[in-house]
């Protein structure tokens, strides 16, 4: 099957034809206004230097300038790499298109690995895909909605109260896998950017402006998907989606340069590890081998044992950047804000797409409340404050009736109208002990239950075996082993007396101990044991 062939597929899906009309009706003026100003049927301009923050020089070849400054491409400059991160971080304001072309620097820098420790017989076609690789590394943003992956999770199952707009993005999804043939694990923003490149337009820029061959186009897309069409190209789509890829060499390192959070990631030895093999279809796994012959030779990204050390401190500053910076709980409380902002708008993904950055500020102000006053929130950092997290380890039933009991809570979590009756329920019990005690009481609540750390980095290696310790007691402080953690947070008065009158009102009724952060790991209040007892 060509790649090409699996493009036109993904076109005639009824499902996606609606979301390429739309995204074409979106970005076509942008687009023709584009080549007109540049002359169209223009050769492409020669190639083009930028300095970037991170690598240092990076340049892209004339084809690639064409794309870079098409109107998909830029609108990334106005989308924020981390979306509300910044409110954290204040540094942390660099853009999907930096952060582009940083990947596309990273596709030639792997792809030049890759080919020096390889096979002779596999150096010419690892060189062969390069210009491709690059243009999937070009392209694989184009699908992000504002604020990046804040947008993005509106659309989960657990988030979203419109069983419409959740069926609409999960059918998104689903016709993507159906016609690539991809993995499951596809997410909505790549779904996007396929569908973006399918609409007349920019597959036409991409065709006769850039001059990329219609295969190539399409071996691009499916990349983008995490899949291919030849066996034998297979690692092009590891290149750009994998355990270990362009997209992670460059996020990483650019999310720990602009937060100065540290990493441990010796890059040039992972790299020089790096090779392509030619193994039989039956030695991956299921999921890598989905739709190969099982007698076929795919290529695929390869390393040896002292490269496997390598991929795992990979994975080790990964959590660690996602408990330090992404799941930081000032940067969650404010991507609850920007959630409640959508939940009154309720936009399908594809309409999201039209706008940027400014949809959580300016664009929701202009709109009069409610979703001014969430928009001034965002705007002015009048954020939420976390006011307690629980674990499962200090749930009070042993430790099989804990995990059933949590499950329960997760479940009820999980679902976005029970989750707001339980914040209803919980901000009533605060109202009333605020008046019992005459103090002022928070303006809302709000659970933020998918905030977790990975038990996989707290677990000790003892005789080849990996052994788990045993739960810390209750006064203990957190540790990495408390994965699965629920947020409350206050919306309330920034005032250091309005916080001390909260935690007034909380520990007194009913029996929390918060601790000197305003943040302590406590047994489950009479609310959510009602909860979790229910059937």
């Amino acid at each position: 099957m060509k790649a090409a062939e699996a493009f036109e597929r993904l076109r005639n899906e009824p499902v996606l034809s609606g979301v390429i009309s739309r995204l074409e009706e979106i970005f076509s003026p942008l687009i023709e206004e584009y080549v007109s100003d540049r002359g169209e049927g223009s050769p492409p301009p020669g190639s083009k230097a930028f300095k970037d923050a991170v690598w240092g020089m990076i340049d892209l070849t004339g084809p690639e300038v064409v794309v870079a400054d098409s109107p998909p491409i830029q609108r990334l400059r106005r989308i924020r790499q981390l979306g509300l991160g910044y409110l954290t971080y204040p540094t942390a304001g660099h853009t999907r298109f930096e952060h582009t072309l940083g990947a596309v620097h990273q596709t030639e820098r792997m792809l030049t690995a890759i080919r020096r420790r390889s096979k002779p017989n596999l150096q010419r076609d690892i060189s062969e895909a390069l210009r491709v690789v690059r243009l999937a590394a070009l392209l694989h943003d184009c699908g992000h909605m504002p604020a990046s992956h804040v947008s993005e999770r509106f659309f989960d199952e657990s988030e979203c109260p419109d069983p419409q707009l959740r069926s609409h993005a999960k059918a998104i999804r689903s016709a993507v896998i159906h016609a690539f043939k991809a993995s499951s694990k596809v997410r909505l923003a790549e779904c996007l950017s396929v569908c973006l490149i399918a609409t007349p337009s920019f597959y036409e820029l991409l065709r006769d402006e850039a001059r990329y061959e219609p295969e190539e186009i399409a071996t691009a897309a499916l990349a983008i998907a995490g899949t291919y069409a030849d066996a034998g190209k297979y690692f092009i789509a590891q290149i750009i989606s994998n355990a270990i890829d362009a997209d992670k060499l460059d996020y990483m390192f650019r999310d720990s340069l602009f937060t100065r959070v540290p990493l441990a990631i010796d890059l040039e030895r992972l790299l020089f590890k790096l090779k392509c093999e030619e193994v039989s279809a039956r030695e991956l796994p299921i999921t890598a081998s989905r739709g190969m012959r099982r007698d076929s030779r795919p290529r695929v990204l390869a390393t040896d044992i002292s490269g496997d050390t390598l991929a795992y401190d990979v994975s080790q500053a990964r959590e660690m950047l996602y408990a330090r910076v992404y799941f930081h709980h000032k940067t969650r409380a404010a991507e609850r804000i920007a959630l409640q902002i959508l939940d009154h708008f309720r936009p399908r993904p594809e309409d999201l797409i039209e706008f940027d950055d400014s949809f959580f500020s300016h664009h929701a102000m202009a709109q009069g409340d409610p979703t001014a006053a969430l928009a001034h929130k965002i705007v002015w950092r009048r954020l939420p404050r976390r006011g307690l997290a629980i674990s499962d380890f200090f749930l009070d039933p042993p430790a099989e009736e804990r995990k059933v009991q949590w499950a329960r809570l997760d479940d009820a979590l999980s679902d976005p109208p029970r989750r707001q009756e339980l914040e209803s329920e919980i901000l009533s019990e605060v109202e009333w002990a605020a008046d019992l005690l005459k103090r002022a009481a928070p303006e809302a609540v709000y659970l933020d239950p998918r905030a977790q750390t990975r038990r996989r980095a707290a677990l000790p290696y003892w005789s080849g075996v990996r052994t788990a310790p045993s739960p810390p007691a209750r006064d203990s402080p957190p540790t990495p082993l408390l994965r699965r953690r629920t947020r409350l947070m206050p919306l309330m008065c920034t005032s250091p007396a309005a916080e001390s009158q909260l935690s007034s009102c909380i520990s007194a009724p009913s029996g929390f101990s918060l601790g000197s952060s305003n943040c302590g790991f406590i047994a489950a209040p009479p609310t959510w044991r009602k909860w979790t007892s229910r059937r």
